[in-house]
């Protein structure tokens, strides 16, 4: 499995976001790799598109199986992603004193 530096840009968009997306970047160019997709044409397609518009533009004429197989692949993903998001949030409000911060949705 590759790895990959993230950027760090200046940005307005949240941390978790900024992370959620280099992982998802990160997916798409694994899926492109394991189709013999170069990672350009990962890097020009994905910034915003849906996933199944960036399959069909990275991997046009793929059967239903193989697009059926990313797309289990990409919920799973999402998934575990949206896991580590709530888990990294309770351990950051557990390691502060949470002096009324972390208070329980009402």
């Amino acid at each position: 499995m590759r790895t990959r530096q993230a950027t760090t840009t200046p940005s307005a968009v949240p941390e978790a976001f900024d992370r959620r997306t280099d992982e998802r970047l990160e997916f798409w160019r694994q899926v492109a790799e394991t189709f013999g997709i170069s990672d350009a044409a990962v890097d020009e397609a994905l910034v915003g598109l849906e996933p199944l518009t960036v399959f069909d533009l990275l991997l046009p004429g793929r059967s239903d199986e193989e697009r059926s197989e990313v797309m289990w692949a990409l919920g799973e993903f999402e998934r575990r992603s949206q896991a580590a998001d709530q888990n990294t949030a309770v351990d950051a409000c557990a390691g502060v004193a949470c002096a009324g911060v972390c208070q329980p949705a009402a």
